[in-house]
């Protein structure tokens, strides 16, 4: 049985996996680039974890932590471990005591990684999109390469769902759309269903649409990730609907973030 690292025993690690993180993790805000093990010749782990992603002036004081702590929940997410709290250094663990419980070489694989990611992708008055990557291999018959998209009302902080900016008479145009564009992006041939594509929805089934989205410059963007809709050798779908598309079904209050001559604030 593993024993899990209790808080300010990280230096004990040291002495096991020759050098644990190699550099601060900031107080548990990152961020952190470092490998966790000797590396040569032992098993380690590539770890490149980024700090929350600084929000425009545009949001609003009072919405800051509520996104920010979002953000975190995602970014810092644990492994194995449940928590409330989700923190660097809770992650930095998980992955120290996963390299512990190999004996040698050859009992893992060298090539193990962790790299995790967060940016603005657009920010104006009404509303903020964000998204987190999570890529990695850490075991097992393959790797994991999960996009996270969290659009927030950049006013409250408080993280919005489509129907939250569709209006609801256009909801189902909407779902229209986002299959043709699913079938798009998938190369479903019209007349054939998902299922028969290998996708997990039945015949009569509408693709669901759930908070995994994001405004952008482009329109509206919709991620389903690996096993969500597909299973895993299928990959990502990324379906992207066009701002001249998206922008007579949006709520009235979000009319103006695809007014016709306009572009949206993308944060680079």
């Amino acid at each position: 049985m593993v024993k899990r690292w209790a808080g300010g025993s990280l230096m004990a690690c040291a002495l096991l996996v020759g050098g644990c993180f190699g550099l601060s993790t900031n107080g548990g805000t990152g961020p952190v680039r470092t490998s966790l093990g000797s590396c040569s010749p032992s098993p380690c782990v590539e770890v490149d974890i980024a700090e929350l992603p600084a929000l425009p002036e545009l949001v609003a004081s009072g919405a800051r932590e509520k996104i920010e702590g979002e953000v975190r929940r995602v970014l810092y997410a644990p492994l194995d471990v449940e928590t409330n709290a989700p923190t660097l250094d809770t992650v930095m663990n998980e992955l120290q005591e996963r390299l512990n419980e190999y004996d040698s070489v050859s009992d893992a694989l060298v090539a193990w990684s962790l790299t995790r990611t967060a940016k603005v992708l657009f920010s104006d008055a009404r509303v903020t999109s964000l998204e987190v990557t999570n890529v990695g291999y850490l075991g097992g018959a393959h790797g994991f390469n999960e996009r996270t998209l969290m659009t927030f009302d950049s006013q409250s902080g408080q993280r919005l769902g489509v129907a939250d900016v569709v209006a609801n008479q256009s909801q189902r145009m909407l779902n229209k759309i986002v299959e043709a564009e699913f079938r798009r992006a998938r190369s479903v041939r019209s007349g054939q269903s998902l299922q028969d594509a290998g996708f997990f929805i039945l015949p009569g089934q509408e693709l669901p649409i759930g908070e995994n989205f994001a405004l952008t410059d482009a329109g509206l963007e919709i991620q389903y990730n690996p096993y969500e809709v597909a299973p895993y050798a299928l990959g990502e779908t990324r379906v992207r609907v066009p701002r001249e598309a998206i922008a007579p079904l949006v709520k009235t209050e979000l009319q103006g973030v695809f007014r016709p001559g306009t572009a949206p604030t993308l944060v680079r």
